[in-house]
């Protein structure tokens, strides 16, 4: 993985953790709520969202599912073109990137 991929999955992965942590926030659940619904731990809901742990696909599937968000939107949203995150990987990769 090349520096501007490991900044660029950095940024997402930052990215996510918040968009959870303020949708969690927003339903008024605790970390014990949300990991009691997806079937981890509280602790583990606390390391994403703090970004001190970069989730498996299955514990993002989880985590979203437990607060009856879509994962694949989730994503989309953590890449979003406000974040310029979409634009940089199109440089980088000749245009060639998908929405």
């Amino acid at each position: 993985m090349t520096k501007k991929e490991d900044a660029l999955r950095s940024e997402v992965c930052s990215a996510v953790a918040r968009l959870l942590r303020e949708e969690r926030e927003r339903q008024v659940l605790s970390m014990s709520e949300v990991a009691g619904r997806a079937g981890i731990s509280q602790q583990m809901v606390s390391y994403v969202e703090r970004g001190m742990r970069v989730p498996t696909i299955d514990t993002l599937f989880r985590l979203a599912q437990a607060m009856g968000l879509n994962p694949v939107s989730l994503l989309a949203k953590a890449a979003a073109p406000d974040l310029g995150l979409r634009s940089r990987y199109r440089r980088r990769t000749g245009g060639q990137g998908r929405d």
